[in-house]
């Protein structure tokens, strides 16, 4: 079963954009303006994610150990001016676990990771052992927005999953949206 919980002014970011480039620009500022979460109580008892004084808090409690072959598929849209609609810039495919084996190489991801481990207690590796994660008080460094993510809305849809997506053993773990501005 599917559990659904929407948090309008959260947002949950746990391995949210896994491969861009190192084009970074400094000074740029983010806000983190909604979230959606659903979760398979399968594999996670609980999933809350909000904003407090526009730091972004997650809470996270596994129902069991996350095994290897977790996957995970992450789409970057940009909202069309003067519409509610959004276009696709991007979208990319990982193995979750070969993503944690790798945190300490060179990638815009791998920094943002980083800077999620500082703020909480997310893993660094697999399996992911069944427990409480969190991260407190996140706020991205605006060093690290790509300069090819112009100023605007942004909405970025992740899912982790077992087996091969549009097929039966497809499994969702956790999928997410979240909300931003960029500007």
């Amino acid at each position: 079963m599917v559990d659904k919980m929407v948090a309008t002014n959260g947002f949950y970011l746990l391995l949210l954009l896994i491969t861009l480039e190192e084009k970074l620009v400094v000074g740029r500022l983010m806000n983190f303006t909604k979230t959606e979460v659903a979760f398979n109580s399968k594999y996670i008892k609980n999933m809350t994610a909000w904003l407090d004084k526009g730091l972004l808090n997650i809470d996270i409690v596994t129902e069991q150990e996350l095994q290897y072959g977790l996957r995970g598929s992450i789409a970057v849209q940009i909202k069309m001016q003067n519409s509610k609609n959004y276009q696709r810039l991007f979208a990319y495919d990982y193995d979750l676990c070969k993503m944690l084996s790798e945190i300490s190489k060179d990638s815009i991801i791998n920094l943002w990771y980083r800077t999620f481990l500082k703020s909480g207690n997310f893993m660094e590796n697999c399996p992911i052992a069944k427990g409480h994660y969190f991260i407190y008080n996140l706020r991205l460094d605006p060093g690290t927005i790509p300069v090819f993510l112009r100023s605007g809305e942004y909405q970025i849809n992740s899912i982790d999953y077992y087996g091969k997506r549009k097929t039966k053993s497809f499994e969702q773990v956790v999928r997410f949206a979240v909300y931003l501005r960029i500007y």
